[in-house]
This record gives structure tokens, sequence and C-alpha cells, in this order.
């Protein structure tokens, strides 16, 4: 696994107002960010429209992205949603397109326990074949 340090960007996905994925800008953007000496990106994280993106589009991102910055690059893919079975789907994807690590955010709108939301880890992590980061955005952690 590559070590994953320095400044990492969580990536946005710019559309065109069509509502199109915009790759061209997409692709600015990460030259952009190189340029200025970002490390790794953060590819359908919770600021990239994850929930709402198509696998084709998604594929499209992480390929562009892949092949526009420097081979060295951190890759984390945000595979997390609030189905178990989705987010392991998400993951082991992640790990075929040879992501550094995934990103999996605690199941929103669920609201699961602590026993839920260590089983839902658990599973993702046995289940997936790639190296997950837990996400957690909850703004009341009882």
């Amino acid at each position: 696994m590559k070590k994953i340090e320095g400044v990492i960007t969580a990536l946005i996905t710019p559309f065109k107002s069509n509502m199109e994925v915009d790759f061209k800008s997409l692709e600015n953007l990460v030259k952009d960010q190189v340029k200025k000496g970002i490390k790794g990106f953060v590819i359908n994280g919770t600021t990239a429209e994850s929930p709402t993106l198509e696998e084709s589009e998604l594929k499209d991102i992480w390929q562009i992205v892949k092949a526009t910055a420097p081979e060295n690059t951190i890759m984390i893919l945000g595979t997390g949603s609030n189905s178990t079975a989705k987010t392991i789907k998400n993951t082991k994807l992640a790990a075929s397109w040879k992501a550094d690590a995934a990103l999996v955010v605690v199941p929103y709108y669920n609201k699961p326990m602590q026993r839920g939301l260590f089983q839902h880890f658990k599973k993702v992590a046995e289940e997936s074949g790639a190296p997950v980061l837990l996400y957690d955005v909850r703004r009341n952690h009882r």
C-alpha cells in the first residue's frame, strides 16, 4: 500500500449547464492543483456528488484524474453509501481500479448505533479487498 501523506484534495465534480460532467474543467482542476503541490485526490467523496454519479461517469472521472495526475499521486476513491452491500460493491470497484484506498463514509440517514457502525465497516473491510479509510461526518458522536 502506498503511504498516504501530504495534502490530499477532495475533488469536486464540475458539471456543464446540461448536467453532464465537465471533463475538461476536471482535467484543468487536477493540473492546477498538482502544480500547486497537491499530493493526492479523493475522487467521489461527498463534495463530488457521490450519491448521484452513475458508475460510467465515475469510471470516466477516475480515468481522467489518473491520466492527468503524476504517476505517484495518491488516488483515493469515495465508496461509501447508506447501504453496506452497495458500499462493498463500490469498494471492490476501488480495488479493481487499483485505488490506494477507499474512503467509506458513515452510513447517512440511517444513523446506526456504534455496534452497527462497527459491523458495517468490518464487513466492508473484510469483503472488499481495498484499504479502507473511515470517514465520519456526523456532528453528534454519541
